[in-house]
């Protein structure tokens, strides 16, 4: 009797414990992952001020650009405050309450990713809506002596991660 109750304490101790491991786990994830996306609405930022300052945005595209950053911010600190709020709470107490805190910590991770990728498709459509490379030279220069030359390599700077990531990636095997 006394070896099942030690055998029984010590599986307890084990559920316990990996349970404890797994909730720090969720806890460092998510915050990388915060820090992530409050850098990357600091990069669309910087990216659009690059536009703006190039003339390529109009009057419509910057107010929807301030908008949706805006919208962006509240829901990353939105994510913030859920993440602190299941830090907060306790898996002995309520259980069921920590699992709907874990949940709503993931909806607002995806809530402020999306708001993050509308940013970079704004951007994206402020660029490329805006090349008149074909119309941008002066007669009898050399073809791309023009400005967009320059534009074109800080576009390809900024993509040059997502094809490395693309690279990366392994390849679909289709059977």
């Amino acid at each position: 009797m006394a070896e099942a109750a030690a055998g029984f304490l010590g599986a307890a101790a084990t559920v316990g414990a990996a349970t404890l491991a797994a909730g720090v786990g969720f806890t460092g994830r998510h915050e990388n992952s915060l820090r992530e996306e409050i850098q990357a609405t600091k990069k669309s930022t910087a990216d659009f001020m690059e536009n703006l300052q190039s003339g390529d945005v109009t009057g419509e595209e910057e107010r929807l650009f301030w908008e949706t950053r805006a919208e962006a911010i509240k829901t990353e600190r939105k994510y913030s405050r859920a993440l602190d709020r299941y830090k907060t709470a306790s898996w002995l107490k309520s259980p069921i309450d920590k699992y709907n805190k874990k949940t709503e910590v993931r909806r607002k991770k995806r809530l402020t990713r999306r708001y993050n990728q509308s940013l970079e498709s704004l951007n994206e459509s402020m660029y490329s809506g805006s090349d008149t490379s074909s119309t941008m030279a002066a007669a009898g220069s050399p073809p791309g002596s023009n400005a967009s030359a320059e534009r074109n390599l800080r576009m390809e700077r900024r993509s040059c991660g997502k094809r490395i990531y693309a690279k990366l990636r392994p390849a679909r095997t289709y059977r």
